[in-house]
């Protein structure tokens, strides 16, 4: 009942499908609009694998690349340059397992594995696409935002945790300095900022709520929520919070 008083009281909005209706039960997951309008995706359905596709404003879909098992839905573009992370399991002893970075190039075509034996999450590029920008669990369970070279992947930044906070969905701002991050501790998911000299700075509190997938644009953060009970985005001014 209050689900629906909830629903006949809110405003909200129809927005033009950018897909076709599917027959089957679709995802597009992390959609991208790139400079020639076309939209970069990620397409899963109960009958395709996980792959990526691009959709042009025909609403045409073309397959890119199928790429691995995931714990979530992922992927970052920057500059002709698509970043994901995969799960990788241990051929002989199944327990123990990895999670990779991977890239590929729009324009060569050419698919890159950039770590290997690794536990990397949720990878995002600079606006350059020349850094990467992830979150690193060893396997004492300390949790670290580390930045690597897009091209070899090797780890050239690792950013201090004291408290080893749990750490998710990390992104550049434009300059390539200033990072956004969802932390995870007891009270709840906080959202925060923090650059290469330490500076870090709490937008958000610790709070009960579902903060997902910071992204900069000017001065402001844009970020997932359920403020009013609704799955919506959100923004935050970065200077007056």
């Amino acid at each position: 009942e209050k689900w629906k008083a909830q629903e006949q009281a809110a405003s909200t909005a129809n927005y033009k499908s950018l897909t076709k209706p599917a027959k089957y039960a679709t995802n597009y997951f992390t959609p991208v609009k790139l400079n020639d309008n076309s939209i970069l995706t990620l397409k899963q359905s109960k009958t395709e694998a996980t792959h990526l596709i691009m959709i042009d404003s025909n609403r045409k879909e073309k397959h890119l690349l199928y790429i691995g098992y995931q714990e979530q839905p992922w992927f970052s573009y920057a500059n002709d340059l698509v970043v994901w992370d995969e799960v990788r399991y241990d051929p002989r002893y199944r327990k123990r397992n990895y999670n990779i970075i991977c890239s590929y190039n729009l324009k060569t075509k050419k698919v890159k594995k950039l770590s290997s034996k690794s536990r990397l999450f949720a990878p995002s590029l600079s606006a350059d696409g020349k850094k990467i920008i992830a979150v690193k669990i060893e396997l004492n369970n300390q949790c670290n935002l580390v930045e690597l070279d897009a091209k070899s992947g090797n780890i050239i930044f690792t950013y201090p945790n004291p408290k080893n906070l749990i750490l998710q969905t990390p992104s550049f701002d434009k300059s390539g300095n200033t990072i956004a991050y969802i932390s995870v501790n007891e009270k709840g998911k906080a959202l925060r900022t923090i650059n290469r000299s330490g500076e870090a700075h709490e937008l958000i509190a610790p709070t009960q709520q579902q903060l997902t997938r910071p992204v900069f644009f000017g001065q402001q953060i844009a970020f997932n929520a359920h403020y009013n009970g609704i799955d919506n985005i959100y923004e935050i001014d970065v200077m007056s919070k």
